[in-house]
C-alpha cells in the first residue's frame, strides 16, 4: 500500500515523462479529480487533449516515484503562474510542455524547474524571427541552432516568470544558470534550472494504468 509521505528519496534530480498522442488514444480522464474534470467544460478538443494528459501523466509520475495515491497528488488548476505542485502535504517543483502531439513533465527535487518541447519542422522560414527578434537574430541558420535557442528561452521564462516579446527584444537576453537541451523522436526538448542538473531521468509512457 502507498505511503501517507512521499518517498523523495526515489526522486532523481529532475524526473521527465512524455507522451507521443495518438488520434485514437482514449483520454486517461481517471487520472483526474472533481474540479479537475469541472474545469474541462466548454474547453476545445485540443486544450481538453493536452490539459487531461499533462495533469495524468504529473500525476502518476508522482505516484510513481513518491509512493503515494492519486488522491495524495494536488496540482493548481490553470492561471497566469506557473501550476504548483503538493504532493502528501509536501511542495514539489514540476513544469508542462506540449508541441503538436508531444506532451512531456518533469518533476523535480532540487527546486524551481522550466521544461519547454518543440516539434521540429524543416519548412518553417525561420528568417523572419531573425529580422524581428534580436535574441534570435544569430540563431536562425539551421534548425538545431534555431530549437534549441527558441526552448532554451522558453525553458528560461517557465523557470524564472516574465514576458516572451521583452526577452526576445534582448540581442542576448540572461538565460537559466543551467540548461539542458537535447532532440529527440523530431522534438527539442530543454529544461532550465538554477541548479547544477546531477541527473535526468526521462521515460516515454506508451499507456498509462
Amino acid at each position: 500500500m502507498p505511503t501517507t509521505k512521499p518517498d523523495s528519496a526515489q526522486v532523481h534530480a529532475l524526473s521527465l515523462h512524455f507522451v507521443l498522442l495518438k488520434s485514437v488514444q482514449p483520454l486517461p480522464l481517471h487520472w483526474l479529480n472533481h474540479s479537475e474534470l469541472q474545469w474541462l467544460h466548454g474547453k476545445s478538443a485540443k486544450r481538453t487533449q493536452s490539459f487531461v494528459w499533462s495533469r495524468a501523466l504529473l500525476r502518476q509520475l508522482c505516484c510513481q516515484l513518491l509512493n503515494v495515491t492519486q488522491q495524495q497528488v494536488v496540482i493548481s488548476l490553470p492561471a497566469e503562474q506557473k501550476p504548483e505542485l503538493w504532493v502528501a502535504g509536501t511542495k514539489y517543483h514540476c513544469s508542462v510542455s506540449h508541441s503538436k502531439d508531444m506532451v512531456a513533465v518533469v518533476l523535480s527535487s532540487i527546486g524551481a524547474v522550466g521544461l519547454d518541447v518543440e516539434y521540429i519542422c524543416p519548412q518553417r522560414d525561420k528568417q523572419p524571427y531573425a529580422t524581428l527578434y534580436p535574441a534570435l537574430r544569430n540563431y536562425c541558420v539551421s534548425d538545431q541552432q534555431f530549437y534549441q535557442r527558441w526552448t532554451a528561452l522558453e525553458a528560461t521564462l517557465k523557470l524564472s516568470g516574465g514576458d516572451l516579446f521583452a526577452l526576445l527584444a534582448q540581442p542576448e537576453p540572461e538565460l537559466a544558470p543551467e540548461l539542458k537541451c537535447w532532440q529527440q523522436l523530431g522534438y527539442q526538448f530543454c529544461v532550465a534550472s538554477q541548479q547544477h542538473l546531477t541527473s535526468l531521468q526521462q521515460q516515454q509512457v506508451l499507456q498509462l494504468p
